[in-house]
């Protein structure tokens, strides 16, 4: 378990109050949002291009930015914010050898 989110390579299962589950790539630089049983669905559920991790923190709520997902939405938004319920873990996603 963590207590911040690594700015290094692998992959983080982070799990909010809600019950999201938010996974980060961070050798590919990507976030993927699946709403939790106390959130409702919304337009940044799927994988995002993560361009920064602003706070990533057990026991605080996320913050982080997103590319959005089209060129035409990108021609119109520079990126999209992500906020969460607090962060009650962190942990790291083993990839199978």
């Amino acid at each position: 378990m963590f207590e911040t989110i690594p700015q290094d390579e692998g992959k983080y299962l982070v799990t909010t109050e809600s019950g999201s589950t938010y996974v980060f790539d961070l050798e590919n630089r990507t976030v993927s949002r699946t709403p939790g049983p106390r959130s409702r669905p919304d337009f940044t559920d799927g994988t995002y291009r993560l361009i920064r991790v602003i706070q990533g923190t057990v026991g605080i709520s996320g913050l982080w930015t997103m590319l959005p997902p089209t060129d035409e939405l990108q021609s119109a938004f520079e990126y999209f914010w992500q906020a969460t319920s607090p962060i009650v873990s962190i942990m790291r996603i083993q990839e199978p050898e």
